[in-house]
């Protein structure tokens, strides 16, 4: 997993994580100065108050997401979303800007991994009591299971690190046909172990990646598990109509002493689609009913790669009930 990906990746997570933690009060000042309506842009800061539990928070947007399928999530913001709400990986970027949103910390896993064989073999264990929405147990061969997946052709389109890293993987297609990758051994319930055909020292990095989230093989649905994937994070999908609409609820299973980074504030996510730009303006200008606590898709992903080590990026939640959610602000590292 290059530098370059990482840097993208963490600035990405953070800026999510913290945009999603409700909406804020309006700011007042000259609109026509970004720094003096989004004050802290220069610091990494968080502004605006402290975020309260509850509510709805409404994403505004002009487009479908291209997968949310873990194993096909490859496309940023899509995949920050799907990792931060629906799905966990073996571990994660923190969720806090600035430089403190670059590391990593164990999310599904008890640590970052630990290595053996020069760098060639990781292993990972996960914390005990991890469910899914139904309350069912994660284990670790559903994870294995999900990496093996990525390799099918029908479900192509998400992160090939899986490919390049893992040993004796050349020609594998995927689990469908019930073959399964030697490279990967779950010796038990919370055991996952990965051989690599050369060693990777930033593997820890690798498996934030959607791709090592969980997906228990009872729940295969091929291509059309894009549109419901089970959750293992905080909220799953209530409903889905591509393009048009995605409704987030709480996933009640979910248990927030296994998971410090994220916090969950709103009770409801929706992700109103299809929406023309000047739709969106309007709405988030009026900002009334529902799109009193909205925010614009837009405002969640870069408009292109930072130009440098430490260029910033703004994130921005906008007005309304409950209040107090920040205007947000991320550097990359």
């Amino acid at each position: 997993m290059s530098r370059r990906t990482r840097m993208l990746s963490a600035s990405l997570s953070t800026s999510l994580a913290l945009a999603l933690l409700g909406a804020c009060t309006a700011q007042g000042g000259d609109d026509r100065d970004p720094d003096k309506r989004q004050p802290g842009v220069a610091t990494g800061t968080v502004i605006g108050g402290t975020p309260k539990r509850g509510g709805t928070l409404t994403v505004l947007s002009n487009q479908d997401f291209a997968h949310l399928d873990p194993a096909r999530n490859w496309v940023m913001p899509t995949m920050d979303f799907g990792t931060r709400l629906i799905y966990r990986t073996l571990t994660t970027f923190r969720a806090a800007p600035g430089k403190k949103g670059s590391e990593i910390v164990p999310d599904l896993a008890t640590d970052l991994g630990r290595s053996s064989d020069g760098g060639r073999t990781w292993t990972f264990t996960l914390k005990p009591g991890l469910v899914y929405e139904d309350g069912t147990p994660i284990r670790a061969r559903d994870i294995k299971y999900n990496v093996e997946r990525s390799f099918a052709p029908d479900l192509a389109g998400g992160p090939d690190y899986a490919q390049r890293y893992l040993a004796d993987a050349e020609g594998y297609v995927g689990p469908l046909d019930g073959k399964h990758l030697d490279s990967i051994r779950t010796p038990d319930d919370r055991t996952i172990v990965f051989a690599l055909r050369r060693p990777v020292a930033e593997f820890s990095y690798t498996v934030t990646l959607p791709t090592f989230s969980p997906v228990p093989e009872s729940r295969e649905k091929g291509v059309q598990y894009d549109l419901r994937p089970f959750s293992s994070g905080p909220y799953r999908i209530e409903s889905y109509a591509r393009g048009k609409k995605l409704v987030l609820v709480r996933n009640t299973h979910w248990d927030a002493a296994t998971d410090p980074v994220r916090k969950a504030y709103p009770d409801r996510i929706v992700v109103i689609q299809g929406l023309k730009g000047g739709q969106i303006d309007d709405r988030i200008i009026e900002s009334t009913g529902v799109d009193a606590s909205a925010v614009e898709w837009s405002d969640l992903q870069p408009s292109s790669p930072p130009a440098s080590p430490r260029s910033c990026r703004s994130r921005r939640s906008v007005s309304g009930s409950p209040p107090s959610a920040p205007a947000v602000r991320t550097c990359s590292r």
